[in-house]
């Protein structure tokens, strides 16, 4: 492998496994990459809640910044959750006293309000 690690890339691009050893013993695997990513079901949370069509009315709607008090949240998240959007999310909740409305479990692990 060492002298034409490329024959190995591509053959693993062709979808071959190889499973690396070192002293005799398994220590990794070269493996092609899965391309087919699984999409979240259309419809997921229906039925977990009910918004009313004027939830909205006492509210004006606006952006939330994303400051520098929210990004230092970052640093003191423990590592439940591993999309980064969601992590931001998180923190901008944490930082501004808000709740969040998601069935997302691994964002439900955090001591963050949500409904």
């Amino acid at each position: 492998m060492q002298r034409d690690p490329s024959k190995y890339l591509r053959q693993v691009e062709a979808g071959a496994t190889f499973v690396i050893l070192q002293a005799d013993k398994p220590i990794a695997e070269l493996r092609p990459i899965s391309s087919s990513k699984q999409l979240r079901p259309f419809g997921l949370c229906a039925g977990e809640f009910t918004v009313p069509d004027d939830f909205d009315a006492p509210y004006q709607i606006v952006s939330l910044a994303l400051d520098e008090s929210s990004v230092a949240q970052l640093a003191k998240l423990p590592p439940l959750h591993r999309d980064p959007f969601d992590r931001m999310l998180i923190c901008q909740a944490l930082q501004n006293g808000m709740t969040l409305a998601t069935v997302d479990s691994a964002i439900r692990a955090y001591s963050v309000s949500f409904m």
